[in-house]
């Protein structure tokens, strides 16, 4: 066709010669027309989005379509059974569903990969013998990796050839090691070709025999793919040392390519076409392109920022030519592109997303325990400030061992009252101050400010007291301190109770906290410090970059006890750290859900219920652990699934009209593109799907990961036997159930929240509201932070 010789010219010209913006733009619509066309998946799901031909000027007005859909829709502009090859995704466990890309021809490929091959791999035009760590084209016949290895074996390796040096996923690590020997032997550079974890098997092999190659100058590395399933990954700056070490070539002779099955193109890192770069990023040939979108909105982000890469590649002209990736990126101004990694390898960590790392690199000196312990040898920086702030910390506190716990809680009680006063200057200035840096709306913010110091006070944190451990002549009671805690980054108040706890046992806080919140908690501690200076004198705020395990283990060894938040990963790394004997409060990745079995309510009710739920949703934008994303629902003659979520939508759609919802990281909300893309393509596949703008409503029984930005997905509660699906299995660990059910019913469902791991059931509208007796992951914080001494010396 006429538009395919007309990108092919564009190839023709070479990656090195750019295209102007208008040439683009009028190919990729005269494109897009095409595949709207004769793409009838591409179509439907384009139409969903509210997008047709005419009206579309600009080659990013496409929406586009998610790499996931490969998987589920056939998208292509002809009859499959007419394809001259597919390419398959390589899939990462077994049994998993593969992206399938089909060409009727692949003319275009092969000239996109063979030009940017030439550009970015081969820019001094040498021809060089090929050693491929990937199956024989004629192998695997699905593989677009082998493709193109075949392609630049045809086009760019002269006589010299290519040789295949794995089959049946086996590399021949002696055939490869003997075949480098040889071109070491005659002086010959050589071009080495596969993927990452190849390259890795392939570096483990040389070491464990301890072979230190040296390849001849002019020698090359490209490699390719990450480590997504694989069973081990490295840092690449490991790896190129590997490379520098094992094999004798330099970093600057590495080169990455950044492709994927769902493609016709790819971008390399430019370590080799721009040797002069203060910083090697990936570049694009010039018929693709990219935008940088915000994974919630999908739209463009500010030039530097990351966010969701989406590539318009011309040479797809078979398929779609805008593909939104599962990758995060950042555009640079000078049209280079910074290639973050995969976002579904980021850990979702409910409420605990993002915890700095403890400390940063220290020298080395002896540091002693705190006094639950005996001295022990750790290395740590003598002069670092946070020592001398521990020091205070331990000089304050035996001011504070004089109050009775009765009268701190008093006080604090009264510091709770002056918080939920709208025009109290701390809270005023606090309020300001988040809604400038998490981008929570200020109502929002004054909301849940209300929620949390409500349930906080004289009375109830009296009532802690009450409770709180006592010795015994028989059992001593030793209470830590100080108490390090380690404050999470989505919601500020948490931090505030655990400072309350810490100090209702007269001991001492050295909060670390994170930088998005530190000028909200220097805020609270001088309203505590003009309440009472002893209080506030025992708590010190501390924030430090980096993360070195060694000083996390040194800080650990210094307090008496630790509160942690973070992910499961985290936390359990940290433990590591702890010393045995100091009492360790860990909050890993949490959850919450909603359960309504629909015969407790009337139909008019439903609407009063979805909006109660909908507060649960919305406090602190779904950012902690107490937002709930999923909806379990048992429907009744009255009221049906799909009635729920439409309640639940236009509740949510009211909140975004009086308070916007605030800005989220992207690689956070990268989670929930991903669940409402796959929303989409099951939607556009015939499955029993409605995506609505902030609910789905899914009838599969399938739940997703959480969600975040206000949005909720919407499941039965009973599978076809009628039974109670066991729901903590699907989204992680249990928080909190907001429930709705008859009352001959609760006992049964509270039974099987307490067994999937939930430690508080509550009612619609008060899963933000805590009280402060909660025991929070099932345990009671106070009890959890001291140490118990059995005393038997008489009998």
């Amino acid at each position: 066709m006429d538009l395919q010789k007309h990108i092919l010219s564009v190839m023709k010209r070479g990656a090195g010669h750019p295209i102007s913006d208008d040439e683009f733009n009028d190919l990729a619509l005269a494109l897009f027309g095409y595949q709207y066309g004769h793409n009838d998946a591409a179509r439907r799901f384009w139409t969903t989005r509210g997008v047709a031909v005419f009206g579309t000027s600009h080659w990013s007005q496409i929406p586009p379509v998610p790499q996931a859909a490969f998987k589920s829709l056939t998208l292509t502009t002809f009859d499959p059974a007419a394809a001259c090859c597919v390419f398959r995704t390589s899939g990462t466990t077994s049994g998993e569903i593969r992206g399938t890309h089909y060409f009727k021809s692949t003319e275009l490929y092969e000239a996109s990969a063979v030009a940017s091959f030439s550009a970015h791999v081969l820019p001094d035009q040498v021809q060089l013998p090929m050693l491929v760590l990937a199956p024989h084209p004629q192998e695997t016949r699905d593989s677009s990796l082998s493709a193109m290895a075949g392609f630049v074996e045809r086009f760019l390796c002269g006589e010299h050839g290519a040789s295949y040096w794995m089959t049946e996923s086996q590399l021949n690590y002696q055939g490869v090691l003997h075949r480098l020997e040889q071109y070491i032997e005659i002086n010959q550079p050589v071009l080495l070709f596969g993927t990452a974890f190849a390259f890795v098997h392939l570096l483990d092999y040389l070491a464990a025999h301890g072979r230190c190659l040296k390849l001849p100058p002019g020698s090359r590395v490209m490699e390719t793919g990450g480590f997504k399933g694989k069973s081990r990954a490295i840092p690449r700056l490991d790896m190129l040392n590997l490379f520098h070490q094992h094999l004798g070539v330099g970093s600057r002779w590495v080169v990455n390519e950044y492709g994927m099955t769902e493609l016709s193109s790819q971008l390399y890192l430019d370590t080799l076409s721009n040797p002069d770069a203060a910083r090697p990023m990936w570049v694009t040939p010039p018929w693709l392109r990219v935008r940088v979108v915000d994974p919630l909105t999908l739209q463009d982000v500010p030039t530097g920022s990351s966010g969701l890469l989406a590539l318009y590649d011309l040479a797809n002209i078979g398929s779609v030519l805008a593909v939104l990736t599962a990758d995060l990126g950042r555009l640079e101004s000078d049209g280079r592109v910074d290639v973050l990694g995969r976002a579904d390898a980021l850990e979702r960590r409910g409420c605990s997303w993002a915890v700095d790392a403890v400390l940063a690199k220290p020298d080395e000196v002896q540091v002693p325990l705190g006094s639950f312990g005996a001295t022990h040898p750790t290395t740590f920086m003598d002069h670092h400030p946070v020592f001398s702030q521990i020091g205070l910390l331990r000089k304050s506190q035996i001011g504070l061992t004089e109050y009775p716990p009765m009268q701190i809680a008093r006080l604090l009680g009264t510091l709770s009252e002056y918080w939920l006063d709208p025009s109290y200057s701390y809270r005023v200035e606090a309020i300001s101050t988040l809604s400038e840096t998490t981008g929570v709306h200020p109502s929002l913010l004054a909301l849940g400010m209300n929620h949390s110091f409500s349930q906080w006070t004289a009375r109830a944190l009296m009532d802690l007291v009450v409770r709180r451990p006592q010795s015994s002549p028989m059992n001593r009671c030793i209470f830590p301190d100080v108490t390090l805690i380690i404050a999470a980054s989505n919601v500020p108040t948490p931090v505030i109770f655990d400072i309350y706890s810490v100090l209702m046992l007269n001991c001492a806080a050295l909060v670390k906290i994170p930088s998005s919140l530190a000028r909200f908690a220097r805020i609270f501690i001088d309203s505590l410090c003009e309440l009472d200076p002893i209080l506030g004198g025992n708590v010190e705020l501390v924030s430090w970059a980096g993360g070195d395990s060694d000083l996390e283990a040194a800080v650990a060894a210094r307090v008496d006890a630790v509160i942690t938040n973070g992910s499961d990963k985290a936390v359990a790394d940290l433990r590591t750290r702890v010393p045995v004997s100091t009492p360790f409060l860990a909050r890993g990745s949490r959850s919450s859900v909603v359960i309504l079995d629909c015969s407790a309510l009337l139909g008019p009710e439903l609407a009063n219920w979805a909006q109660r739920v909908s507060t649960d949703v919305v406090l602190w934008d779904q950012r902690g652990c107490l937002s709930p994303s999923v909806v379990y629902v048992k429907p009744s003659d009255a009221i049906s699934l799909e009635e729920v979520g439409y309640a639940l939508n236009n509740a949510l759609a009211n909140w975004e009209e009086r308070a916007p919802c605030g800005a989220q990281t992207a690689e956070v909300t990268a989670y929930t593109r991903a669940a409402w893309d796959s929303a989409i393509v099951a939607q556009l596949a015939g499955e029993p799907v409605r995506v609505l703008s902030n609910v789905v409503i899914d009838e599969r029984c399938k739940t997703p990961k959480q969600l975040v930005g206000r949005r909720l997905w919407v499941v039965p509660l009973v599978d076809e036997t009628g039974m109670i699906r066991p729901f903590s299995a699907e989204i992680g660990r249990i928080s909190t159930v907001v429930l709705t059910a008859p009352v001959d019913s609760r006992e049964t469902i509270v039974s099987l929240c307490a067994r999937a791991g939930a430690s508080r059931v509550c009612a619609p509208g008060a899963a933000q509201s805590p009280p402060s007796s909660w025991h929070h992951d099932g345990v009671d914080v106070q009890r959890e932070l001291v140490r118990w001494i059995d005393i038997e010396l008489e009998r």
